[in-house]
């Protein structure tokens, strides 16, 4: 059987009626029918959905309207009561962001939206990818959202390695915080950096993004003891993490702000990054590509490359320049 496609004609109905509904919700005085109640998702398992009510604080599982598209972890929406004590949403609030990722087929899947800040949460083990942060902080930038550096588990004795790793990001602004999200410290005088980053947290909706094994659900069990997510190990063999997190979640901290706690993401996909996205995410780059001959220099084998002389004398670090050009040519293959 042939599945049903809305026309555009419908298309237009669906968003006329969930505009109406906003505005219905926007001006109800209290007299007449509801047009539904305030929510935020926090959670999102297949077709069904966690809702939090705005006004009560109470928790309810909610199916969200088929016109309606993606509906994810952090976003405001409206629902209405159905039987059984269950609720559909039938409207969702216009969104700051929307992150994704790819799919196992490669194709664009929805994981949180209006988020803020991403934390990319880094550790000496499992060993950190220098090209995959890039990646995270070119989607970041582009999502838009503040991009912050977490360096984790610094009790370990390769952090000094790391740090100075993660030493070339901070020359570009990046912010960083260096946590330990250990139960009981080996040395009480230490400081473990959960305060430092619990005042970053707050007031924001923040996201936690990195390599599995990085130490993600060990920060949301110290940052949100109620929500005690299962923790992994490293994998003996590969040395990398195993996915503890099943489902993209959002939790309400103690000291303000939201935390999402994303399934493991090992990669980005680069599908809605445009070329000018990608030179937001490599300003030491740009800052050296004004001075190309050519003004659509790619920074290949063009004649007169600033970029390729900067890194030649050691003005611009010959790793990020690889990392871009790798990125921008995963940008072109993309796009074919």
């Amino acid at each position: 059987m042939a599945r049903f496609r809305h026309t555009e004609q419908h298309q237009r109905r669906f968003r006329d009626r969930q505009h109406e509904l906003l505005e219905k919700k926007a001006g109800e005085t209290g007299a007449g029918e509801p047009a539904g109640r305030d929510g935020q998702v926090i959670s999102h398992h297949g077709r069904e959905l966690l809702v939090e009510d705005a006004q009560t604080g109470e928790t309810l599982r909610c199916v969200a309207r088929r016109t309606l598209g993606t509906v994810v972890t952090g976003d405001r929406v409206l629902w209405v009561e159905e039987a059984h004590g269950n609720g559909a949403i039938v409207a969702v609030r216009p969104r700051i962001s929307l992150l994704q990722r790819p799919d196992p087929y490669g194709k664009p899947k929805s994981v949180a939206a209006n988020i803020d800040q991403v934390l990319i949460v880094v550790a000496p083990r499992p060993e950190p990818n220098p090209t995959l942060i890039d990646r995270y902080i070119v989607a970041t930038l582009a999502l838009p959202a503040t991009p912050i550096l977490v360096l984790n588990k610094t009790d370990l004795p390769e952090t000094g390695a790391c740090r100075r790793l993660l030493d070339e990001f901070a020359a570009l602004g990046i912010e960083r915080i260096e946590t330990h999200a250990l139960a009981e410290r080996p040395d009480p005088s230490m400081d473990d950096g959960l305060d430092t980053l619990r005042a970053r947290l707050a007031g924001h909706i923040s996201l936690l993004a990195g390599q599995s094994g990085v130490g993600k659900s060990s920060l949301v069990r110290q940052l949100v003891p109620a929500a005690a997510p299962a923790v992994g190990d490293l994998s003996d063999q590969s040395g990398e993490g195993r996915h503890t997190t099943r489902a993209s979640t959002l939790y309400h901290l103690p000291a303000g702000g939201d935390l999402i706690d994303s399934p493991g993401v090992r990669d980005f996909g680069l599908w809605q990054i445009s070329p000018d996205d990608l030179a937001r995410g490599f300003t030491d780059i740009r800052e050296h590509a004004d001075q190309c001959r050519f003004a659509n220099c790619k920074h290949r084998d063009e004649p007169g490359c600033a970029v390729r002389h900067a890194a030649e004398q050691g003005k611009l670090s010959l790793r990020r320049l690889h990392s871009y050009l790798s990125l921008l040519e995963t940008l072109e293959t993309e796009r074919r």
